[in-house]
């Protein structure tokens, strides 16, 4: 245990999840907690979740955390038990995430998505009503800077329009949900968040979304700037979409699973999650 506050008596919310492995250097150059910091609206809690990383993450993480923590409060845990795949695969430090949070919206995010400064303020501001939003990427390189030309924009964007601020998602484009989205925590916890039996697998994002729109979910995208996000990933996205090497390997087929997995709701709190998760520490905002 690094350190450890009482956490408020009263849950913010929403909740941001944040899983995280081997990014040191992502965490050290500060744009996440730097864009969740200068967020117009404060009333977030943040969760942190890593997955193993042999790096420095946990201790870059943990001491920015305790010199100015964003939102209410913030949260650091370690997920427990070997990583399935050699890759980063989010699934399992996501359920860990899933479980902590105690906002009724969470809001899932991947340690290279840099928000924009009104993000919590406009998902509040939305009531999302039985629906899940997806958060449009514009790709910057890891330096930050822009990619020219169409590689740098989110594919997603030539089938909404801009009329309000988010557009409905034709489900012709389930295999470009993305990892950065927004759900009510009941609505995520009614079919069991990911599905552990196939956690091993990669494209949680994409399936777990596909089981959130066949649970009866609309499904939307982000068709305003406050709902984008910034994806510092020209290396992920030049090997998957550039490049294309081996794009379908180890990817379970989507519509494969069943709607509710691990039980749906009794997986929370549960043993199962118990064990994977280490609290590092708690730090609220000063």
């Amino acid at each position: 245990m690094i350190h450890s506050d009482a956490l408020p008596a009263t849950s913010p919310p929403v909740s941001i999840v944040v899983p995280t492995f081997n990014r040191a250097h992502l965490w050290e150059s500060g744009r996440l907690l730097g864009a969740l910091r200068a967020q117009s609206c404060s009333d977030f809690e943040l969760v942190v979740v890593d997955d193993g990383s042999t790096d420095e993450s946990l201790a870059v993480i943990a001491a920015a955390l305790s010199t100015a923590s964003p939102g209410s409060f913030s949260r650091l845990a370690l997920r427990l038990g070997p990583r399935p795949l050699p890759c980063p695969a989010s699934a399992l430090p996501d359920m860990v995430g899933f479980n902590l949070a105690s906002g009724s919206l969470i809001i899932h995010l991947d340690d290279d998505l840099i928000p924009s400064q009104r993000l919590v303020e406009r998902v509040i501001d939305l009531d999302l009503i039985h629906a899940v939003l997806w958060l449009q990427f514009r790709f910057l390189s890891e330096s930050g800077s822009p990619i020219p030309g169409r590689a740098g924009i989110d594919v997603r964007r030539r089938f909404i329009g801009y009329a309000s601020p988010v557009a409905v998602l034709p489900r012709s484009l389930h295999v470009h949900y993305g990892a950065g989205f927004v759900v009510h925590s009941c609505d995520l916890r009614a079919i069991g968040g990911h599905c552990l039996d196939h956690a091993g697998w990669r494209n949680s994002d994409t399936r777990l979304g596909s089981r959130l729109v066949a649970s009866g979910l609309r499904s939307v995208l982000g068709a305003c700037p406050d709902l984008c996000v910034d994806h510092l990933g020209l290396t992920w996205f030049r090997e998957h979409y550039l490049d294309k090497p081996l794009v379908s390997k180890s990817r379970f087929p989507v519509g494969s699973e069943p709607t509710v997995c691990n039980g749906g709701p009794k997986i929370w709190g549960s043993s199962v999650l118990e064990s994977m998760t280490e609290i590092i520490g708690s730090w609220p905002n000063r």
